[in-house]
């Protein structure tokens, strides 16, 4: 059984390995605790260890599964008509790029 099974809280290289991505897509979408819920964002804490050491974040790994659930979709068209208006033609073609 692995950890991110049964912890409710993630650290950064887990997060990233539960969701299949990258540390850097989990950061991009992380934001500080709040009781609201966000699509498309990971909520987060700073845990510490031990007394003295570095807070470190923990991903909540319900906001991950919602990540997983709806991927984002791209805010722009990937794919842009190759029509072009050819000179003294005066309608519409079909370009050559």
């Amino acid at each position: 059984m692995l950890l991110a099974e049964i912890a409710m809280w993630l650290g950064g290289k887990e997060a990233a390995m539960y969701i299949g991505f990258s540390r850097d897509y989990v950061e991009a979408r992380a934001i500080p605790w709040q009781d609201d819920y966000l699509p498309f964002r990971v909520h987060y804490k700073h845990a510490i260890g031990e007394q003295g050491g570095q807070p470190t974040r923990r991903y909540y790994r319900p906001d991950l599964d919602a990540l997983l659930v709806n991927p984002k979709t791209p805010s722009r068209s990937l794919y842009r008509p190759r029509f072009q208006k050819r000179p003294g033609v005066g309608d519409l073609a079909w370009s050559k790029a």
